[in-house]
């Protein structure tokens, strides 16, 4: 499974390693973003994260009902605000 977080649209994609077909796509648009009009004019946006994740977990649990979980062996993804809110701040982290 694939997930593609953009600035317009966030996009889930589930393969078949074997046969390397497209099982499905599901996709949300994104309508985080909370620049201001000042911040736009200066080339600088930013986007609620919060809401950003929830779109992300829609668009998943949308695929991945349309899939065999239990044929689910990998996700990637492509989003480092993404990554940030739900390795660091989420997951409990492991004491050495």
């Amino acid at each position: 499974m694939g997930i593609d977080v953009g600035t317009t649209n966030i996009a889930i994609l589930a393969l078949d390693i074997h046969s390397r077909s497209v099982e499905t796509l599901s996709t949300v648009r994104s309508d985080s973003e909370v620049t201001s009009k000042k911040n736009k004019a200066h080339g600088w946006s930013g986007w609620d994260a919060e809401k950003t994740v929830k779109l992300v977990f829609k668009a998943v649990a949308t695929a991945a009902s349309k899939v065999d979980p239990r044929r689910i062996e990998g996700i990637a993804y492509h989003f480092k605000t993404l990554y940030d809110k739900i390795i660091n701040e989420e997951v409990p982290k492991r004491s050495s």
